[in-house]
């Protein structure tokens, strides 16, 4: 081989093995919503919203988080907590039925003190 041959083939595999060595960083490498976030990591969804595209979306309560303002409306009180296999409420507190779970809340500030 001449010299200018063996120059040619060190280059190319010098620049091969260069951008092996880059492709770790390479946003490009990456597949469908992560390489829209270049900035910043995308902000957690909300509990709950009162948006019509999220209606069907699953809402987790947990004991000591504020009961949703839209499951305030007396349709979702539970009266019969007998027939729900549910321990009466102490007074001051109310049953709500929401997402197929009965939740124990205060009458006062709307806390959920239960969650069956």
């Amino acid at each position: 081989m001449n010299v200018s041959m063996k120059m040619t083939l060190a280059a190319l595999a010098l620049g091969i093995s260069a951008t092996t060595m880059a492709a770790p960083n390479d946003w490009n490498q990456y597949r469908g919503v992560d390489r829209h976030y270049h900035h910043a990591p995308p902000k957690a969804p909300p509990k709950w919203s009162n948006s019509h595209h999220e209606r069907d979306r699953y809402v987790s309560f947990r004991k000591g988080d504020r009961l949703p303002y839209q499951y305030s409306n007396n349709r979702y009180h539970v009266s019969n907590w007998r027939n729900s296999r549910l321990s009466a409420p102490p007074r001051g507190y109310h049953w709500v039925r929401a997402d197929g779970r009965y939740l124990l809340v205060s009458n006062s500030n709307h806390r959920i003190y239960a969650v069956r």
